[in-house]
């Protein structure tokens, strides 16, 4: 953990124009309203998990649905807002811009002028007379004033030389980029539709699970699917894909038939004897999470 216990918030970050622009990106993909609020709450927990992270600036340790518990979201609110701000504030896991706006030392010459200006002081206090006193404050406190405004005033620049330029007239591109959004999505989620019903835990290839209808339910399933994708876009790229393939799947649910209770060979617990896994399980993140965990344990 790093030694830090603070980090630099900037004015002006509230109403940077780009929070809109990644809440509309998470709006779209979640189909209900996402909004700015959302968006900084989210953020704001990402920077104090970049800042006590080893290196700093990175997201270690992140994780959606400890997020959304603490912040009272849905944790499919949380990853979709996490993946809408890639190519904003995001660049993997890492803050894009860390390093410039959470300096190791914000300036390399404010030591000395702080010596410079306790000496000020002393020589002030030596020459003042208690009546005195409160003016010779007053001016200390100005210089220090000064100091910190022209420090405030690089910030907001800095921030606003940054930020993302978008505007309303920009709503067709995010628009466009939300389509594009959508239409992934659903391609990810037909590809592991077919590997489902291709798959030995279905019963018309010998499982005892129900196959999925393709054309029924479909934005249902879409939303099942969306769940997982960090989770599964994290074990991709563990294994250097740059995206989901539609191999992933079938080895996915190849997994899930090798083991008796999620093949559904076991049952449930005492009372849900009869109770078997189905596509929506599968698609649980913390689901995909256990049998990623236990093939890697099996495989070492």
């Amino acid at each position: 953990m790093a030694a830090e216990h603070w980090l630099r918030w900037h004015h002006g970050t509230v109403n940077d124009p780009k929070w809109r622009v990644i809440a509309l990106r998470a709006s779209a993909v979640l189909s209900r309203n996402v909004t700015v609020g959302h968006v900084l709450s989210v953020w704001a927990a990402m920077l104090e998990c970049a800042s006590q992270s080893n290196p700093r600036g990175e997201l270690s340790g992140w994780v959606h649905e400890d997020v959304a518990a603490a912040l009272g979201y849905a944790e499919e609110e949380v990853a979709a807002i996490h993946d809408a701000m890639q190519g904003k504030t995001l660049d993997g896991d890492a803050l894009s811009g860390w390093k410039r706006r959470q300096p190791k030392a914000e300036d390399a010459t404010a030591g000395a002028r702080k010596q410079a200006q306790r000496q000020r002081d002393r020589e002030r206090s030596e020459k003042v007379t208690p009546s005195d006193n409160e003016a010779g404050h007053g001016m200390s406190r100005t210089v220090t004033t000064e100091t910190e405004t022209e420090t405030e005033e690089k910030d907001r620049s800095s921030l606003r030389s940054d930020s993302s330029s978008a505007a309303p007239s920009d709503a067709p591109a995010v628009a466009a980029a939300a389509e594009r959004i959508d239409q992934r999505v659903a391609q990810i989620t037909a590809e592991a539709i077919a590997a489902w019903n291709g798959c030995a835990l279905v019963r018309t290839n010998g499982g005892l699970l129900a196959t999925v209808n393709p054309a029924v339910g479909r934005e249902k399933r879409r939303q099942q699917v969306r769940r997982c994708l960090s989770i599964a876009r994290d074990i991709c790229q563990s294994q250097g894909l740059r995206h989901i393939p539609p191999q992933f799947w079938a080895d996915y649910f190849a997994a899930a038939a090798a083991d008796d209770f999620h093949a559904g060979r076991l049952g449930g617990g005492r009372g849900h004897e009869n109770w078997l896994p189905d596509f929506e399980f599968m698609t649980q993140p913390k689901t995909m999470l256990k049998l990623f965990e236990r093939a890697e344990g099996e495989a070492a």
